[in-house]
C-alpha cells in the first residue's frame, strides 16, 4: 500500500515538474520553437559524472506483527559514477549503504546497482547549458547484500532532481523505490524500500553538448512553406498561361505560314512582270468585272488615252491576272487568254500593229488585300 502510494505521489511530481521546464526559454529558434537535436557525439572522456550523498532509507511493504524487523528510518550513503551518452540518455553505476536491526542483531546492507537513466527536461524541452533544473527518471536493477540475509535480486526506479550550480557543479535530490521478496527485512512476503538522498554532482572534464553543424537551429517554418506552396501554385498558373500562349502562337505562326506562301505565290508571279525601268511610262491596270471578258467603256477608255500619249512606234506588254481563290485553273488560264486577246483587239483597232504588241504569262494567284488584281490585264509601253 505504501509503495503505491509513493509512486503516485511521485508520478504527480514528474506531471508537475515537466510542466516546470517545458515553460522555459531553453533552446529555441527565432519562431520561439523549441529544438532538439542532433548534436555532435563527444569523445569518450566527455560527460562523465560522480556524485556522492546521504539520505535516509524506509521499508515500506512487507513488515508484519510477527517480523523480526525492528528498524524503521536509518541513515543511507549514496555514491554514484556515471556517464551522459547524450544530453538525454545516460548511465550510472552505484552503491547504496545503510544499517538496521533484525532478528536482534544488528545488519549491514550493501546495494550495488545500475541505472539507465532520461534526462527529461533535455528531451521535451530541449537541451539548454544553463538549464537550472533537469528531472531525470531512471530504472534500476542490481543486487542487495547483507551478512544476516546474504544476497537477494533488486529492481527499481527513481526520479533524480539536479540542480546546476555551474558546468561542473550541481545539487542533487535522489529519491528512489525498491523492490524486494523481503528476506532482507526478516519478512515472508515482499518488501518496498523507499530511499531519499541529497548531495553534490561534479561532472568530469567536458560536460556540455554542441549541436551538429549539419543541422539548422532553425524549426520549420510553416508560413515560408506556405509561401513556397503559393509560388509554386503562381508558378503552375503561369505554365498554364504560356501554354495557352503558346498554343495561340502556334495558331498564329500556321496563319503567318500560310500568309506567306500567298506573299511567296504572288511574288513568284510578279517576277513575270517586266522590269519598271523597261517601261518608259507608268503602266495602266484595267479592271474586268468578275467572270466577264470584256471591258467597260470607261476602261476603253482609258486605253484610249493611254495609247495617245506613247510613240507611234511603241510596244506594248499585256499580262492578264486571276484570282486562284475562284474557279480552277484551267477556267483561270482561260480568262486571263481571253481578257489579254480582247485588250489586244482593241490595240489593233486603234493602229497598233502585231509585232508592237508582247503578251507575258498570265498571273493566277491569290489576292486577298485587292481582289481586283485577280481580275485586271496589264497593259505598259516598252522600249
Amino acid at each position: 500500500m505504501y509503495s503505491f502510494k509513493f509512486l503516485s505521489a511521485a508520478a504527480a511530481a514528474l506531471l508537475v515538474c515537466a510542466g516546470a521546464f517545458a515553460q522555459e526559454d531553453g533552446n529555441r529558434d527565432a519562431n520561439g520553437k523549441i529544438v532538439r537535436g542532433p548534436y555532435e557525439t563527444n569523445s569518450f572522456g566527455s560527460n562523465w559524472f560522480v556524485s556522492v550523498g546521504g539520505g535516509i532509507d524506509l521499508v515500506l511493504d512487507g513488515v508484519r506483527a510477527n517480523s523480526s524487523f525492528d528498524g524503521g528510518l536509518t541513515p543511507t550513503l549514496d555514491v554514484n559514477f556515471g556517464k551522459w551518452f547524450t544530453p538525454s540518455v545516460g548511465a550510472r553505476f552505484g552503491y547504496e549503504g545503510w544499517a538496521y536491526k533484525a532478528a536482534g542483531q544488528k545488519s549491514g546492507n550493501h546495494l550495488f546497482h545500475g541505472d539507465l537513466m532520461w534526462n527529461l527536461s533535455n528531451a521535451i524541452g530541449g537541451y539548454k547549458q544553463t538549464r537550472v533544473y533537469n528531472i531525470i527518471p531512471y530504472a534500476q536493477a542490481g543486487v542487495i547484500a547483507s551478512k544476516t540475509f546474504g544476497r537477494e535480486f533488486e529492481l527499481g526506479a527513481g526520479l533524480l532532481n539536479n540542480f546546476r550550480i555551474n558546468d561542473h557543479l550541481a545539487i542533487n535530490l535522489d529519491l528512489r523505490y525498491s523492490h524486494l521478496r523481503g528476506e532482507q527485512f526478516g519478512c515472508d512476503g515482499e518488501s518496498g524500500l523507499f530511499s531519499a538522498a541529497v548531495g553534490l554532482t561534479w561532472n568530469i572534464a567536458k560536460s556540455t553538448w554542441k549541436r551538429s553543424s549539419s543541422a539548422s537551429c532553425a524549426a520549420p517554418d510553416n508560413s515560408a512553406l506556405e509561401a513556397l506552396r503559393a509560388a509554386n501554385d503562381a508558378l503552375k498558373n503561369a505554365n498554364a498561361a504560356l501554354a495557352a500562349e503558346k498554343a495561340e502562337l502556334a495558331k498564329s505562326n500556321n496563319a503567318l505560314d500560310s500568309r506567306n506562301k500567298q506573299l511567296q505565290d504572288e511574288l513568284d508571279a510578279l517576277k513575270n512582270l517586266p522590269a519598271v525601268s523597261q517601261f518608259i511610262d507608268r503602266p495602266v491596270v484595267l479592271y474586268f468585272e468578275l467572270g466577264a471578258s470584256s471591258l467597260s467603256s470607261t476602261e476603253l477608255r482609258r486605253i484610249d488615252e493611254y495609247v495617245k500619249n506613247q510613240a507611234a512606234d511603241a510596244k506594248y506588254t499585256l499580262i492578264g491576272s486571276a484570282d486562284a481563290a475562284t474557279g480552277t485553273r484551267e477556267i483561270n488560264e482561260t480568262l486571263c487568254k481571253a481578257r489579254v486577246e480582247y485588250v489586244a483587239a482593241h490595240l489593233r483597232e486603234l493602229g497598233v500593229k502585231d509585232e508592237n504588241i508582247v503578251i507575258g504569262d498570265s498571273v493566277i494567284a491569290d489576292f486577298p488585300e485587292h481582289p481586283e488584281f485577280g481580275r485586271s490585264v496589264t497593259l505598259g509601253a516598252t522600249k
